[in-house]
């Protein structure tokens, strides 16, 4: 059921276009030279880069800052393939993590079978990611996480990586009549979320909420939340969705959508409507947190 709505940015097909020049523009400053083919770059040399992720990144921000994060991206591109692919788990694994990102930011925007991601909710997925001395790589394919061990392995050590990880700064605000804790630190703050409870209990000092969390991950290094516990629900999503709108136009954008954390389950909590609106919904774990707090009546 719908309890209110936002309004939301449009970004056309114009607007994908557009990107995509300013991308073949600056391969061809590096010397490369691309060619569109289904919703990717192609080089003679048989190359392919995506061009979802960035589009999508271009679609939060303004177009003045267009040219500055397409420098940026393709910068980040080539410094990643210019550094040697890990052979096994040992070569990296003080540097491993589980990344969150928005499935637009992989080739054509599709997983995929020889993918290595992994379904997170929504629009999100998980990635290894690898941090480098002057750059973060993904690790997006089903081959190379099989040369570290499987997806089990990658995922274990990720995971404890990221327990390792502590922000740069917390704070705690009062927000349209709901409390909002925001975390903010480096490449993988945002993907913390992953390891909510110690996030929670690192951050905040909160341990493990009955109802679990309402939570935003705008770019890869904010995380904001609201622990569900009273009625504040339409406030907090408000609060949340305005955090977002404002942190999304940071790099590494990652969703303007609000999510509830319960036990280690994640589900979507804000859709977009067909006119444009943003709403609630309140079913699923959703409805059953609310119900088990005694927010909704039987």
């Amino acid at each position: 059921m719908g309890l209110f709505g936002r309004g939301r940015r449009t970004f056309g097909e114009g607007d994908h276009r557009e990107v995509v020049a300013l991308l073949q523009r600056e391969f061809a400053e590096h010397g490369i030279e691309t060619v569109p083919d289904d919703g990717a770059l192609r080089a003679a040399d048989g190359r392919t880069y995506g061009t979802a992720g960035i589009a999508h990144l271009a679609s939060l921000n303004p177009r003045r800052r267009w040219g500055r994060l397409v420098a940026a991206h393709v910068a980040q591109l080539l410094v990643a393939e210019a550094t040697p692919e890990a052979r096994s788990l040992d070569e990296v694994r003080d540097t491993l993590y589980l990344r969150v990102v928005h499935v637009e930011t992989l080739a054509g925007g599709d997983p995929g079978i020889e993918s290595a991601a992994r379904p997170l909710v929504g629009d999100l997925v998980v990635l290894p990611a690898i941090d480098h001395p002057e750059h973060v790589s993904l690790v997006d394919s089903a081959e190379t996480v099989g040369l570290l061990g499987g997806w089990d392995a990658v995922r274990e050590v990720g995971l404890a990586n990221l327990r390792r990880l502590r922000p740069d700064q917390t704070t705690t605000i009062e927000s349209q009549g709901a409390t909002i804790h925001l975390s903010g630190g480096g490449f993988m703050n945002a993907s913390r979320a992953l390891v909510m409870d110690d996030l929670l209990r690192e951050d905040f000092g909160v341990e493990r909420p009955r109802g679990g969390v309402l939570v935003v991950l705008p770019n890869r290094q904010v995380v904001a939340l609201h622990v569900l516990g009273g009625p504040e629900l339409p406030q907090a999503v408000q609060a949340l969705l305005g955090i977002a709108s404002e942190e999304s136009d940071q790099p590494g954008g990652v969703s303007e959508h609000v999510y509830l954390v319960r036990d280690g389950v994640w589900e979507q909590v804000t859709h977009h409507e067909p006119d444009g609106s943003t709403s609630v919904r309140v079913e699923g774990e959703l409805e059953r947190a609310m119900r088990d707090l005694g927010l909704l009546d039987d």
